[in-house]
């Protein structure tokens, strides 16, 4: 992991130096979208953007019922929240959650309980939390419920 954000070319030169080396799996760390091209094109298997991440998961935090959002790719995210006042009381296949707001329920904590995975048949309750993925956008539709 090369974590040097604020002097780009040390950043630089230190990922290149250790892809040189051969270093089978190298992570660095980048301040701005040029910074993370030019981390790739020395070499970089994978570049992390700390600063930029948590604001956009801060921002979701703040906005919305979104207890927490992580995106894992420019077009798909997991949003955690707690249910809608439209779904209380229905199954995931009744309520039509996938077919009307385009993302799946992956699991779900009852009131008090544990989380479970969910399937068609859960019925999601007034104070349960959800945990959905899908498509970025279509994530944070789902968020503004």
């Amino acid at each position: 992991m090369i974590a040097i954000g604020t002097d780009l070319e040390s950043s630089i030169l230190a990922t290149s130096l250790v892809v040189d080396q051969g270093v089978p799996r190298v992570w660095a760390k980048a301040i701005t979208r040029a910074h993370g091209r030019i981390l790739e094109r020395v070499g970089a298997h994978r570049v992390v953007f700390p600063e930029r991440d948590m604001g956009v998961r801060v921002a979701h935090m703040l906005v919305g019922r979104t207890i927490d959002y992580i995106q894992l790719d420019e077009g798909f995210a997991l949003l955690e929240r707690p249910t809608p006042g439209e779904l209380h009381g229905q199954t995931l296949q009744g309520a039509e959650v996938r077919k009307r707001y385009g993302v799946t329920v992956v699991c779900v904590r009852p009131d008090g309980g544990a989380w479970t995975f969910a399937t068609a048949d859960t019925v999601v309750g007034e104070r349960d939390v959800l945990v959905v993925a899908g498509e970025r956008r279509l994530v944070e539709r789902f968020a503004r419920l």
